[in-house]
């Protein structure tokens, strides 16, 4: 379909070659637009011999597509998802590769990959529609499908149970770490509660402490207040006795110093006469 590279094609470095290749692909573009899928096959091998990339085996896919070459199209296909396992042109024009083939259950599978990574993707729903009524599966496929899914039943109920398990693990395990949080939560609060009613103790002590304290200073102080007023009671009846003593010695001093007939008169004057 297309011609060998020339020697100095050969000669190119591998740059020197990628951008040909990108230019013989673009000029494929254009010969596909117009319609001329010949001219458009032979700018993308040319192309593809220069430097395979998925874009061109992608396009030539295309290409062979619209010229009913499905056999051609499923290999280019399968080219570029060696390259580019998601890309899902080529998914998708695989899958109408399949479906022209008749190979319903390929293009089946191939769409809902295709509707896997692109939801909305309208041309793969679409498509896989119009296959799904075209296909008839085989009574052989009916029964392996029967025991896939029997399989499969058996499998996710397995793995159900394994589930359950793991799950009641994990709840287990769950209630254990609670029930320790729970317990450390009352230790702490009852930790709490018992340093309270400590401080509290204490505070009460102080409290009785001070009132002790104060009723004996206030005793100390009465006493104090009881002995001052005692020696000085002490104190001015002795001052009252030392002034009575002295008013004796003066009055005894002053009788003394009295003459005979004063004392005698004084005396007279004083004593009453005998009847």
């Amino acid at each position: 379909i297309s011609p060998k590279l020339t020697e100095k094609e050969l000669s190119l470095s591998q740059s020197e070659k990628q951008r040909l290749a990108k230019r013989e692909r673009e000029k494929g573009n254009e010969s596909f637009k117009a319609n001329d899928y010949e001219e458009a096959i032979s700018y993308y091998t040319h192309s593809i011999n220069l430097y395979p990339e998925a874009a061109a085996f992608n396009n030539r896919a295309l290409v062979f597509i619209k010229m009913k070459n499905y056999q051609s199209a499923l290999s280019d296909c399968v080219e570029t998802l060696m390259r580019e396992p998601n890309n899902t042109k080529a998914l998708l024009r695989k899958a109408i590769s399949h479906d022209a083939l008749k190979e319903y259950k390929h293009a089946i599978e191939l769409c809902e990959e295709v509707l896997k990574q692109e939801p909305n993707n309208k041309r793969a729903q679409e498509l896989l529609n119009a296959t799904r009524e075209k296909y008839i599966p085989d009574e052989s496929e009916d029964s392996n499908k029967k025991k896939k899914k029997g399989t499969r039943l058996k499998i996710e109920e397995v793995e159900d149970k394994v589930l359950g398990s793991q799950e009641a693990a994990k709840k287990t395990k769950k209630e254990v770490v609670e029930k320790g949080m729970e317990k450390d939560r009352t230790e702490k609060e009852d930790q709490r509660k018992e340093e309270k009613d400590s401080q509290r103790e204490e505070l009460k002590e102080q409290r009785e402490e001070e009132v002790v304290c104060k009723t004996d200073m206030d005793k100390k102080v009465t006493d104090e207040d009881k002995n001052t007023e005692k020696e000085a009671t002490v104190t001015s009846s002795n001052e009252v006795n030392q002034t009575s003593n002295k008013e004796f010695e003066c009055h005894l001093g002053t009788v003394n110093t009295q003459k005979p007939e004063e004392v005698s008169q004084g005396t007279q004057e004083i004593v009453p006469p005998v009847v």
